[in-house]
């Protein structure tokens, strides 16, 4: 009984490497890296959790304290003001565009300093189904990088990640643009996986800090198999 538990653990994590590779290259990651959990609110705290880590090791000017983290976004989910609230970081929120309902770019931009640890936009917001102007994002924060020397990455929120590489192929949005960090991508939204699957993907190892490393191969270890499995079959399937 030992053994065959083992064995299961251990097909489901091949699985579920398997599920991340499909995924990582259809959102075009140099490098593979990232990791599944079953509910929202865990995904985004390791989401959030890698940008305020990497703001603290490389992204602060030096001698700034560390204390004071803010965080830019214009329609967050409640996953992500908790995270705001449980880890103490200042939420600067942008009014959308009102004809489009997406994220005001110049608006961002206004809003950023040296204590940002980090944008988030969203593909498929909850208030029209809206794509946030990523690339435009992306486009601003690679000037400000020229201009002031903050390197400030955005997160993408993607409930539209299981579709819009196939309905949108021409939309960049992915890790296709120098900026983006990390991808937040749902089972629940059209990934047609009960119970859902929540897949935070980075760009490469270098973006996942190493005592986060640590804690992502325990969760996955922990991780049931139901959503691997189904995740892996609607994958091959479609």
């Amino acid at each position: 009984e030992e053994l065959s538990a083992h064995n299961a653990i251990a097909e489901t994590a091949t699985l579920r490497d398997r599920c991340l590779n499909m995924q990582a290259d259809r959102f075009h990651a140099p490098q593979p890296a990232g990791v599944s959990v079953l509910n929202r609110a865990q995904a985004v705290q390791f989401a959030g959790l890698a940008m305020l880590w990497n703001w603290r090791r490389h992204g602060r000017a030096p001698g700034r304290p560390i204390n004071r983290p803010n965080i830019v976004w214009s329609v967050p989910g409640v996953a992500w003001k908790q995270f705001a609230r449980f880890f103490d970081i200042e939420a600067r929120s942008v009014r959308p565009v009102a004809d489009r309902l997406v994220l005001d770019v110049d608006g961002v931009i206004d809003r950023i300093d040296d204590n940002t640890i980090g944008v988030v936009a969203v593909l498929g917001n909850h208030v029209a189904g809206n794509y946030d102007p990523i690339g435009e994002l992306s486009d601003a924060l690679c000037r400000l990088r020229v201009n002031r020397g903050w390197n400030v990455p955005i997160h993408v929120d993607a409930p539209g990640a299981f579709v819009a590489p196939f309905l949108s192929p021409d939309f960049v949005w992915d890790f296709r643009l120098p900026n983006v960090q990390s991808i937040l991508a749902s089972s629940g939204h059209y990934g047609l996986v009960h119970p859902s699957v929540e897949w935070v993907l980075w760009r490469d190892r270098a973006a996942v800090p190493e005592a986060l490393a640590e804690t992502l191969r325990d969760v996955d270890l922990a991780t049931t198999a139901a959503g691997i499995v189904a995740q892996y079959y609607s994958l091959l399937r479609l």
